[in-house]
């Protein structure tokens, strides 16, 4: 182990799933969007926090779909990980 800290970061299930400007910079896809600028400052993991209305699942996806793009790239993919999950069914949405 290299003993280097790792950070995870809560996201807001308010962010854009994505701008006209793909160079905007409050969005989750895009060149600039903040799931690319999270894996390239090495976050150990992306949390959603769960939603009563089901609104974070949109959110949680479009991270992982985003995420998923850097399979086999340095760096890799970052965890997505929805919290406030409290039983199997709510686990299984995710």
């Amino acid at each position: 182990p290299s003993g280097a800290v790792s950070v995870g970061i809560e996201c807001s299930t308010d962010l854009p799933l994505k701008a006209d400007d793909l160079k905007a910079d409050f969005q989750i896809f895009g060149e600039n969007g903040i799931s690319q600028k999270l894996r390239g400052s090495n976050a150990g993991a992306i949390w959603i926090e769960k939603k009563e209305d089901g609104s974070d699942l949109k959110v949680a996806q479009a991270f992982a779909k985003e995420q998923h793009s850097a399979k086999g790239d340095f760096p890799g993919p970052v965890a997505v990980i929805r919290g406030g999950v409290t039983t199997l069914e709510e686990a299984a949405e995710a």
